[in-house]
Parts: structure tokens; C-alpha cells; sequence
């Protein structure tokens, strides 16, 4: 009998019926029956029975539910974690808990771009109303640390310095400023943030960027890098708006703490921010690398403005500026073929001859050494030194730029990336501020250097105010707000200069900002002990600045501390000073004006408090406002003008004695007798002695 031919079912014995149960997972129905010595067709037959076939309606859901059970678990989780507000308020703007009418910048909002630091950038507390006003004019500002006005911070920040001018420009517009700039940050996260942006009505986006390209978060060269590819990294920075990838990420980044080498947090304690983003030290000009970045910061900006053109927004972009003259190159790299002994004697032999002051012969000494290669970064800037003691500033000039471009460690942005910018501004029509040629200007010979810069790239206060006259300068020719702009309506440089709102303590901050940034590495060798991190204060100023560097005082606190402190010694122009500088920062925030009031009236600086007290009332109506300008106007003659804000003022603090007997004296002074002479024996009632009170009765008689 044939072994295929046709037997009932029962001819499979239970011992093969056990055998096929147990093995059809692994096996054939062809195996089976050959090893089974039994038919096959019975076999697959006895398969089909103990497997009956879903129908196909059954098969779909099954197949969805399948489908769907993960999804369903991943929503769960998702809402569960924003239920916890897992990774904390993850959006860029927060309702203000001071004032529910004002949307405030979320402070913590760079812990997106910087996962695995123990740190969060800076970035402003500026404020904008919820709903804008008709006559509302909003500007948001992007870029870097030189955006933000590092090291200054807060007023120091450009933008801080052009609001003024705007506001001069255009009285009758509520123009609200925000900046959104933050250290370390590079065209990945200002396209990102974009999106956050468009919503709240943008009148303008103002940008500077580009320094930050290599090392700024997510960056080809930076220590956070998720590698070249940009579709990538802006997926991952999407993917961040969902709690359940961020609980992921920490997880993954945990794990790698574990098995790996020790987190950024654990090794780098007394590393400045600059030194911890460094991934690839050594970047050539125009390689891979480099051109990979410039077509990405490129691209993203590209991005950027065509998100805003779809709700015509303009943009304008600023050229870079960087210190050329005093910041010698941080990495020279070298061509592969060169003889490096050969090179080093000459260059050695050349550095000679300019330390002794023979400029000439060493220029010719370099340029030989540049014949040999011309790749180090170091031998043009040396030329450019020696030819700007000969006179030769434009040839300097191009010398020094050529040595920055050829650094290999690339914090400063090359040339290319101004032309990019440049390029990008024509392409695009947005605007482009010519910053450099204004920093070129306001240099001694046209060459950048310390008389502007505080170190490698960020300008000093006078570099920052520069960089708001130049916006501001753009801004107009561009048509920005308006198509004419009323220049009478403007002061002269020197009126801003003189109100920046950058104080003492502000100066002391950043002293110590930048010894500790210049005591560390690029500056000094790596892994070297930061000697300024050890900076004892000497006095009460240099204390309350060591607290407020440290972060155990905020700035608002620092600024109190020395307004308190200069009262106690009685210098209370440097008190108000403070006071100023916290209403520049924080205009809607009533405290100061009230602290500065009483410093006016402590000094009888009447024509300042009367410029002072209308504006306490635009941010909140107080019983002292309505007290002063009643009893400032009473001194005027002003009778109803005064009776009007001491009645308010009554009001807002009926237990106010002084209020009361300045009304008493605006009813007389109006000729409401019954009013004046009612209030007045009320007044007596409640102080029998007060000052002229009973004078003040006796004439009403």
C-alpha cells in the first residue's frame, strides 16, 4: 500500500496525534509524516483540525486589535506622563502667575536641547500680553549667547538696548520685545522654536546666529550631536513634543551613564558650558564637516523664513562679528604632506624677528613659512599682526579673517557664513544687518578687537549697544513698523547710553563670567585647574556678585541687595540706579517704581516723580501714585486735577492721614467749603495735633 493514498483519520494513532500537536511549530506537515511513517495528506488534514481557520471578518479584527493594543498603550502612557507633567511644562510660553493677563517665556524650555547637561541655558523672562493690543507691534529675537547678551544677561542684551529707540520712534504703538536667545544654541533649535512662535502673532523675527553651528546643541562637532544628518535631527527634536519619547531618551541616556563613561553632569563640574559642548575639536576649513553644517544652518534658516512668509512676518538676519585682532587662533591644523619640523623652525625664526620689532623681515619670514603650508591658522594671524604695525591695515584686515577662518576649533563662524547669510537675505528678500561693516567703523583701523569684544565673540556693552543701533538702523530702512519713521521723535546716542540699565553689580558679574571663561579651556590647556573659579569677594558688591555667579541670589535679588544697601549709606542716586535697572528689565512690575517713588520723594526730586508716577499707573493704580500726583498738583494749583487722584487715593488707603489733609486742602482750594471743612473735622478727630489741620479748620470757618 502506497504511503500517499487515502486512509481515514483514524488511521493516525494517538501517539502520532501527540507527536503533531507537539511538534507542527517546528516542523513541516511533510516532516512530520516522514518521520511519523504516516500519510500526508492525514497529516495536514489533522493539522487543519486542530487549527481551524479564522473567518476572514474575525482575521480583520483580530489583525487590528493587534495593531491597536500598542497604540493604545502608548496613548495610556503618554497621558499618564502629561497627567504628571512628566519632564515638566513643556511649552515655550507659560500664562504668568504675577498677572494672568501676560504670557511669560518658560525658563526651563533649554532642557529640550541639552538632555544630558546639568544645566539649563539662560534665557529671558520677558513677557508679552495674552491678548495683543491694536496697536500692538511683536518682535521676537533669535539666536546664540551673543543674542541673549551673554555675559551680561538682561539689560545688557541687545534688545534691551533697541526697545527704547522703538518705543521713542513710534509713542503711540505698544511694542513688546522678546528674546528667546539662549547660550549654546545653534539653527536646529530657532527653527524649532519657530513653530511655538507663530501662533502668538509675530509682528517681526530678528536673528543672530550662527557662531554656534558647530557646538550649539545637536551641532556636527558639539558633545550633544545626534550626527549630520538634518531630517534627523529635526525629527528628534518633533518627537520631543511627546512625554513618552522623553521618558526614552532619559532612560537611554541612564543606561549610558551606567555601562558608559561618566555623563557630562558627573565629569565636568567645574567646566565652563563653552568647554563641556565640544565634540570634535578639529573641524577643516571647507571639509566635510564644515560644508555639512553650513548647508544645514543654511537650510534651516531657509525653513525658518518661508514658516514665517506664510503669515508675512519679516525677517531680518545679521551679518557675524567675532574679535579678529585679539583673538589669536585657537587650533592650527596642518596639510598631511607637510614637513612639520621643516615649518616649525621657520616659523619659530619669524616669531623672533617680530618680538623684536622687525616687522618686515618677519612678514617675509612668514609668508615663507605659509609657502611651505599655508594651512595653519596661526601664520596668517601672525601676518596680519606684522602688517598692521606696517601700516597695512586692509591687507591686516583680510589676514585676520583668514585666520579665523582656518581655525580648526570653530567657535568663531567663518566668512562663509556671512556670505551664507548674506546670500540667503537676497534669496529670501529678508533684510540683512550689516553689523560687521558698523563693527569695522567703530574699530581703530577697521579690525575688530577687544575695544569692542569682551573675548573670542561676544561684544562688550558698547558692542551690544552697537548691535542695537544697527538694528534699529535696518529696521527703519527696511520699513519695519512703518513705512517712514519720525527720527525727531528719537534722542541723541548719548541720552540711551547713559540709561542702559547695566549697574555696578552687573559690571562685577561679568568679571567674574569672564575670568572663569577665560581661566578655562580653549583658553588655557585642558583639564588645567580654573584658578578664577577660587575668586574671593573683598567687599559687599563683590559678595552679593560671587552669590548672584553661584545662582543662590537671582539677579532681581542682587540688584534689591545693593539698592538696600546703598539707602543704608545714603547714596541714593547709585539705589535708584538699581531700581531703574529692575524696571527696565521687568516693566510690569509695580515693586521698584514704588521703592524708586520714595527715593524721589526722600531727595524732593519733584520733576523726576512727576515723570515717574503717570507710568506706575499704566502697570497697577497704588493709593502712592494717586497720593502724589494729587498732592503735586495741589502745589501746582491744580485744584480739580489734584482733588481727582487725592479722592482715589482716599479711596485705596482711607487710613492715610497725609492723603486726607491734601484733600481737605484741594476741596478749599476748589471751593467745596462744606467738603473741606466735613473732611477736615474728621481728620482732627482721628489726630487732634496733625500739622496745620486746625489752622486749616479755622480758616473754613
Amino acid at each position: 500500500m502506497k504511503q500517499n493514498s487515502k486512509q481515514p483519520a483514524e488511521a493516525l494513532t494517538d501517539k502520532q496525534k501527540q507527536a503533531i500537536r507537539k511538534r507542527q511549530e517546528q516542523e513541516s506537515a511533510e516532516q512530520l509524516a516522514a518521520s511519523l511513517s504516516a500519510p500526508t495528506n492525514l497529516v495536514r488534514e489533522y493539522i487543519a483540525e486542530i487549527n481551524p481557520k479564522l473567518s476572514s471578518s474575525k482575521r480583520l479584527v483580530f489583525t487590528l486589535l493587534m495593531i491597536a493594543l500598542p497604540i493604545v498603550l502608548l496613548g495610556a502612557t503618554e497621558l499618564a506622563l502629561r497627567a504628571v507633567q512628566y519632564g515638566g511644562p513643556r511649552a515655550l510660553f507659560l500664562s504668568a502667575d504675577f498677572d494672568s493677563r501676560y504670557m511669560i517665556v518658560n525658563r526651563n524650555i533649554g532642557t529640550r536641547y541639552f538632555p544630558s547637561q546639568s544645566v539649563t541655558p539662560a534665557i529671558s523672562y520677558d513677557v508679552f500680553l495674552k491678548q495683543k493690543p491694536e496697536n500692538g507691534y511683536r518682535i521676537f529675537v533669535l539666536g546664540g549667547s551673543s543674542a541673549a547678551g551673554y555675559p551680561y544677561l538682561y539689560n545688557g542684551a541687545f534688545s534691551k538696548m533697541l526697545l527704547p529707540r522703538l518705543q521713542d520712534a513710534f509713542p503711540d504703538r505698544k511694542i513688546e520685545m522678546i528674546n528667546l536667545a539662549m547660550p549654546a544654541v545653534n539653527s536646529y533649535t530657532l527653527l524649532d522654536l519657530a513653530d511655538e512662535i507663530m501662533p502668538w502673532q509675530p509682528d517681526a523675527l530678528l536673528i543672530y546666529a550662527g557662531h554656534n553651528e558647530f557646538y550649539g546643541a545637536l551641532g556636527i562637532g558639539s558633545s550633544e550631536s545626534l550626527g549630520q544628518f538634518r531630517g534627523l535631527i529635526n525629527g528628534y527634536l518633533r518627537l520631543q513634543a511627546f512625554r513618552t519619547f522623553q521618558l526614552l531618551r532619559d532612560i537611554v541616556l541612564k543606561i549610558a551613564g551606567w555601562v558608559g563613561k561618566p555623563s557630562n553632569s558627573e565629569v565636568a563640574a567645574d567646566r565652563t558650558l563653552m568647554e563641556r559642548m565640544v565634540g570634535e575639536q578639529e573641524i577643516a576649513w571647507r571639509g566635510e564637516s564644515y560644508e555639512r553644517a553650513q548647508q544645514n544652518f543654511s537650510a534651516n534658516l531657509r525653513d525658518l523664513i518661508a514658516l514665517a512668509a506664510k503669515q508675512d512676518v519679516p525677517v531680518l538676519l545679521s551679518e557675524l562679528v567675532s574679535n579678529v585682532r585679539d583673538q589669536k587662533p585657537f587650533v592650527s591644523l596642518f596639510d598631511a604632506a607637510t614637513d612639520k619640523v621643516e615649518w616649525q623652525t621657520g616659523f619659530d625664526e619669524a616669531v623672533r624677528l617680530q618680538a623684536a620689532g622687525q616687522f618686515a623681515r618677519a612678514l617675509a619670514s612668514y609668508r615663507q613659512v605659509a609657502v611651505l603650508d599655508s594651512t595653519p591658522a596661526i601664520v596668517h594671524f601672525r601676518m596680519a599682526q606684522c602688517l598692521e604695525k606696517l601700516g597695512a591695515y586692509e591687507q591686516a584686515k583680510a589676514q585676520f579673517y583668514r585666520a579665523k577662518d582656518l581655525d580648526g576649533l570653530r567657535f568663531r563662524a567663518s566668512e562663509d557664513f556671512n556670505e551664507a547669510i548674506r546670500l540667503l537675505g537676497a534669496e529670501t528678500g529678508s533684510a540683512v544687518v550689516p553689523l560687521q561693516q558698523a563693527f569695522e567703523a567703530a574699530s581703530p583701523n577697521g579690525l575688530i578687537g577687544k575695544d569692542l569684544m569682551l573675548e573670542h565673540l561676544h561684544p562688550n556693552l558698547r558692542g551690544y549697544f552697537l548691535m542695537a543701533k544697527a538694528f534699529s538702523e535696518a529696521m527703519c530702512e527696511n520699513h519695519f513698523i512703518a513705512e517712514n519713521w519720525d527720527a525727531r521723535s528719537m534722542q541723541a546716542d548719548s541720552v540711551y547710553w547713559q540709561d542702559t540699565g547695566v549697574t555696578p553689580i552687573d559690571e562685577k558679574v561679568i568679571d567674574i563670567r569672564i575670568e572663569v571663561l577665560l581661566g578655562g579651556w580653549p583658553f588655557q590647556p585642558k583639564n588645567a585647574p580654573n584658578r578664577a573659579a577660587d575668586f574671593v569677594p573683598g567687599n559687599f558688591l563683590e559678595q552679593t556678585a560671587l552669590s548672584m555667579w553661584k545662582n543662590d541670589i537671582t539677579w532681581e535679588r542682587a540688584h534689591v541687595q545693593m539698592a538696600d544697601y546703598y539707602q543704608q549709606r545714603g547714596e541714593l542716586d547709585k539705589a535708584a540706579a538699581e531700581y531703574k535697572a529692575l524696571i527696565r528689565y521687568m516693566p510690569i512690575n509695580i515693586s521698584p517704581y514704588v521703592f524708586l517713588i520714595r527715593i524721589y520723594l526722600q531727595q524732593q526730586n519733584f520733576n523726576e516723580l512727576l515723570a515717574l508716577l503717570p507710568k506706575t499707573l499704566e502697570i497697577e493704580e497704588t493709593a502712592l501714585a494717586r497720593k502724589w500726583l494729587g498732592i503735586l498738583a495741589l502745589k501746582d494749583g491744580q485744584a480739580k486735577i489734584a482733588t481727582d487722584h487725592l479722592q482715589r487715593a482716599f479711596e485705596l488707603e482711607p487710613d492715610d492721614l497725609q492723603t486726607m489733609y491734601n484733600l481737605c486742602g484741594a476741596y478749599a482750594l476748589s471751593g467745596e467749603t462744606e467738603k473741606a471743612k466735613a473732611l477736615t473735622e474728621q481728620l482732627l478727630q482721628r489726630a487732634p495735633s496733625y500739622p496745620g489741620a486746625g489752622d486749616l479748620l479755622r480758616q473754613l470757618q
